[in-house]
């Protein structure tokens, strides 16, 4: 019986190690089974942090870059509207010259004209002045060569005077011969006003 006895201790011993080595396995195996949920939770942390600094970075450089972009558009429109308002003021500048050009040639036709008009209408009146002074002096001489004949008809000694001695004095008058000649050259005729 002892050694069906130690046979049974035996085999209860050797129950008793496995057991404890199925007992310390599994516990290893728990072990890592945990140091690899810890280092797989670790891990993804990291990878989620790193994921979100990433996510960070690349938003900052996606503003930055929308923000360069819209600096850049506002630039562009800047200059678009500079470029009108110079385009706009030559532009402006053109339009006041050619005006200006035109104002000048239309004041000098008017001024041509009025000088024209105003020489003419000049012309005109001392024309019509020259007219009718030698009118009134024709009509003169034909008072006084009316009154010489006249008088000469009634006796008196005064020559007659013929148109051919008239044409013949240098001046234009009538040799002296006596008071008509000179209430002839008395009575000159102004011209009208």
């Amino acid at each position: 019986m002892d050694i069906a006895a130690q046979e049974e201790y035996s085999r209860l011993l050797e129950k008793q190690e496995r057991e404890r080595e199925d007992e310390l396995r599994a516990r290893e195996q728990r072990a890592r089974s945990f140091m690899n949920m810890m280092s797989n939770t670790v891990v993804k942390e990291q990878q989620s942090a790193l994921r979100d600094e990433e996510g960070k970075i690349i938003d900052h450089y996606r503003r930055r870059d929308q923000r360069e972009k819209d600096e850049d558009a506002i630039k562009k429109q800047k200059y678009k509207v500079q470029q009108q308002q110079v385009r706009e003021f030559l532009n402006q500048q053109v339009q006041e010259k050619h005006d200006k050009k035109i104002f000048e040639r239309e004041l000098n036709e008017r001024q041509a004209t009025f000088w024209k008009n105003d020489t003419q209408d000049y012309q005109h009146k001392e024309t019509a002045k020259e007219n009718y002074i030698k009118e009134v002096n024709l009509k003169h001489q034909d008072i006084l060569r009316q009154q010489i004949n006249e008088k000469h008809t009634k006796g008196r000694n005064y020559p007659r005077l013929s148109i051919r001695q008239e044409q013949d004095e240098p001046d234009g008058t009538a040799p002296e011969q006596g008071r008509p000649q000179e209430h002839r050259r008395q009575r000159r005729v102004c011209p009208p006003q």
